[in-house]
């Protein structure tokens, strides 16, 4: 699933050059605002691509609940995790990356 909605916030954007290959979990908890996870991939030349290559999103309503999604990877690949609101909304959040590499 991808995002849906207006994202009207003041988005924070992190990049996962993925260190292996396997599953990886990203965790949004703490939220102090009504925040949103969404993963993109990357385009062509390895810049944030939000137009078309939207992974996967969590998009719990109201604060203080966790976001979170899963996805399988491959090494080497890069993803953006952006932090946003559909309300405009700001604060603070603590974002987790596990990684399992499959053998």
């Amino acid at each position: 699933d991808c995002a849906t909605g207006t994202l009207s916030g003041g988005e924070v954007i992190y990049k996962l050059e993925n260190p292996v290959s396997g599953t990886v979990t990203l965790t949004l908890t703490n939220r102090e605002a009504d925040l949103d996870l969404i993963v993109v991939g990357a385009d062509g030349l390895g810049g944030c691509d939000l137009t078309n290559a939207c992974v996967a999103a969590s998009q719990v309503a109201d604060a203080g609940g966790v976001e979170q999604v899963t996805l399988s990877t491959v090494q080497g690949e890069t993803y953006y995790l952006i932090v946003d609101s559909p309300t405009g909304a700001a604060g603070g959040f603590t974002l987790d990356v596990a990684c399992d590499k499959h053998l």
